[in-house]
Parts: structure tokens; C-alpha cells; sequence
């Protein structure tokens, strides 16, 4: 059945604009763009075929990898904020809590360059976004049950773009399940169910990803170019390093 996206408008919030790269590593913005479905409907609805859901989630990889390796975090990655269209492309929206990630580097030559450019681009997107400053590092971001333990148990405010990782792989759980989280689960009670569910997944490829991205230590936890090398993405080209 098709699920249309104007029905599912109460679920999701229009974004100011979205980033996909489509099936292959091109990167296009969108501003005001319709799309007839969003990810949470098509799995509440149970309409996906695994050959769409495997394509969903490499063009969301493929986004979120080039975020990363632009310095980005999203930090509010959930299916509620994948837009889909009509060939089953995933669109990543909703850059409200995005942050840029300065580098760790020596507070010297290219460091401090860095660093600089960092907190400009941080002011600059916090001109043009309403809502909580993306310039500094807060705990309070993302959505409850999407949010790394880093932010939600251990209540660290030194996280990483590994954040960003766990949280998708929440998204491919519920995608590869067809089953979305609890609503009113606490972040303590996601985690654990989220450990519970992955520990019993087994070691066929879908599951090694999966059990890759949502390790608790964000050390162990996959970066999205390794989330690249697992087989079910056989055969997809990668962005192309720059």
C-alpha cells in the first residue's frame, strides 16, 4: 500500500532542507521538496522489501558519511527524519541540532586554523537556525531512545561523530525489523532493549553491521567508513574520498 507522505505530516517536521546523495555519492540539497513517504510510515506499515531497505539505508550511509567527513554531526538521526522517495532514496532531514566538529589538533599551525574555522561555521549556522545554538556541545540533543549512551547514560559533553553512528544504526534496527521502538521508552530503558535485540541478532551480515554500530563504547563502535565494508553494500559505490 502506498503510504503518503502529507498523511504523516503530524509525525515529522517539514524540514528547511534536506541532504541526500541519493544511490550514488552525489550530494543534492533540496528546499521544499515533496516526497510521497517517510521511513517511520513505511515501517509502521510494514511496505518495504529487504532490496529497499538495504537502498534506504546506503543512501542515509552515504549522507551521513559525508557529513562526517565534513565535520558535521547531525545528532538527531531517527527515522522520523528519512524522507523517501518514489525509487526508495533516503533523504536525511532535519539540521536544526546539526554541529560542526572542530579538530583535535596542537594548538599550532593548522590547529588553530582549524579550530577557527570551526567556531565560524558554528556561528554562522547558528544565524541561520532557530532553537538551541549548534556552537557548542550540549547534552541535551537528539531524540529519546535515537541517543548514543555516551550522552545518555554517562552524560558526557566531550562526545564524538560517533554519536551520529549509534543513532543509525537504531534507524537500520527498526528498518530491518520492521518495528519501531517504543515511544515512551526512557533513554536507560532504549539501551538496554536496543542491547537485549542485538545480542540475540547472530552473525549474518546484516546483524554484524548492526551489532557494529550500536556498540556501547564509542571506541569500538563502527566509523561510517567502515559501515561501508559490510557485504549487504556489496557492489554500491562509496563517496569518493576528497
Amino acid at each position: 500500500s502506498r503510504i503518503w507522505f502529507r498523511d504523516l505530516k503530524i509525525r515529522i517536521q517539514r524540514p528547511r532542507f534536506g541532504l541526500s546523495l541519493k544511490f550514488q555519492p552525489k550530494l543534492n540539497f533540496f528546499f521544499d521538496q515533496n516526497f510521497d513517504f517517510a521511513l517511520i510510515g513505511l515501517i509502521e506499515n510494514k511496505a518495504l522489501k529487504l532490496a529497499d531497505r538495504i537502498k534506504i539505508c546506503y543512501g542515509l550511509a552515504c549522507a551521513v558519511e559525508w557529513l562526517h567527513r565534513n565535520d558535521v554531526i547531525h545528532r538527531d538521526i531517527k527515522s522520523a527524519n528519512v524522507l523517501v522517495d518514489d525509487e526508495m532514496n533516503g533523504v536525511l532531514c532535519d539540521f536544526s541540532l546539526i554541529k560542526f566538529q572542530e579538530e583535535k589538533e596542537e594548538e599550532t599551525g593548522k590547529g588553530k586554523k582549524a579550530k577557527k574555522a570551526a567556531k565560524k561555521k558554528n556561528k554562522m549556522m547558528n544565524e541561520k537556525f532557530d532553537g538551541e545554538a549548534v556552537g557548542r556541545i550540549t547534552q541535551e540533543v537528539g531524540t529519546p531512545g535515537y541517543t548514543a549512551p555516551e550522552i545518555a547514560i554517562n552524560f558526557t559533553d566531550q562526545y564524538t561523530n560517533k554519536v551520529d553512528v549509534w543513532s543509525l544504526g537504531v534507524t537500520f534496527l527498526e528498518a530491518f525489523q520492521m518495528k519501531l521502538l517504543s515511544d515512551d521508552m526512557s533513554d536507560a530503558d532504549a539501551i538496554k532493549h536496543i542491547k537485549q535485540v542485538r545480542d540475540k541478532l547472530g552473525d549474518k551480515p546484516v546483524p554484524k553491521l548492526l551489532c557494529s554500530m550500536l556498540q556501547e563504547d564509542p571506541n569500538n563502535r563502527a566509523s561510517m567508513r567502515e559501515v561501508f565494508e559490510s557485504p549487504i553494500f556489496q557492489g554500491h559505490n562509496p563517496p569518493a574520498e576528497q
